[in-house]
């Protein structure tokens, strides 16, 4: 009943400045809800696409960062990335739904535009994984998942609430209990990822340590997790689901900026 009652979407008007790489759209909400929220672009982006919002609301601007999960017409649907917006939001959302608890005159403004229900998992193809300078070993390509992963290896159902996918190739040094690889991720999410490792002896509940390098840097950010997931591949690759540890508040906030940063690198360098 609580999960339903944190899904309500409310058809609400919000100015909203929606940044989609360096080009702002200033639009307004149509619906919104605690995980995330539905806008009308005259230029939706892509589906995936990690894209900066910043919210206008009666107490102050709020800013965060959500993936496009959904594009119908120029109906957007935004899912919030890493926390979300915080308490602020999260009460402002609340307060939606008790109109008798604000201040006269503060009712929210409804919309005419009917809640349209946004998929944690769009049923659209993934776009191709960014590519990233010619190395000696080609890794080899892995199709993207399209939908919530199931059976006795998926992972928590965390990860389907709040943790997006975003299809990411980054290069990455992945510790086990034996010994030190490097390979590629094929997608990233707050608590989980999908890597590509060459030659490895791995364990389903195994202990490891992921370190994601920044591309074009040095700078890495390191997230220990366990081993969910094992599949052999041709040429000796295998594709591992990595479950990640939680972090701490501020260290999620962090790697939420890592993973802006590196997506948005990455998306320069293809086009």
């Amino acid at each position: 009943m609580n999960e339903r009652r944190r899904d309500r979407r409310n058809s609400v008007e919000i100015p909203i400045i929606v940044k989609v790489g360096k080009k702002a759209h200033a639009v307004t909400t149509a619906n919104v809800s605690f995980k995330g929220l539905s806008v009308r672009m005259d230029e939706p982006p892509p589906v995936r696409n990690l894209v900066q919002l910043d919210i206008d609301l009666p107490s102050g601007r709020l800013s965060g960062h959500a993936m496009v999960v959904h594009v119908s017409d120029k109906l957007v649907g935004l899912e919030f990335f890493g926390r979300g917006m915080g308490q602020e939001w999260d009460d402002y959302v609340q307060s939606l739904g008790r109109p008798s608890l604000g201040p006269p005159g503060a009712a929210p403004h409804t919309s005419s535009v009917p809640p349209h229900p946004v998929p944690p998992h769009p049923s659209v193809p993934a776009p191709p994984l960014p590519t990233t300078p010619a190395r000696p070993v080609t890794a080899p390509v892995v199709s993207q998942p399209t939908g919530p992963r199931t059976g006795p290896q998926a992972f928590a159902g965390a990860e389907r609430r709040r943790a997006p996918r975003i299809p990411l190739r980054l290069e990455l040094r992945l510790r086990t209990p034996r010994s030190i690889h490097s390979g590629f991720t094929t997608e990233v999410s707050m608590l989980s990822a999908g890597l590509l490792i060459q030659d490895v002896q791995a364990t389903i509940g195994e202990q490891v340590i992921v370190n994601l390098i920044q591309p074009g840097t040095s700078f890495s950010f390191r997230r220990d997790g366990t081993i969910r997931r094992t599949t052999a591949l041709e040429g000796g690759w295998t594709h591992l689901g990595v479950e990640f540890t939680a972090l701490e508040p501020m260290r999620e906030v962090l790697f939420a900026d890592f993973m802006n940063v590196a997506y948005a690198t990455l998306q320069g360098k293809g086009g």
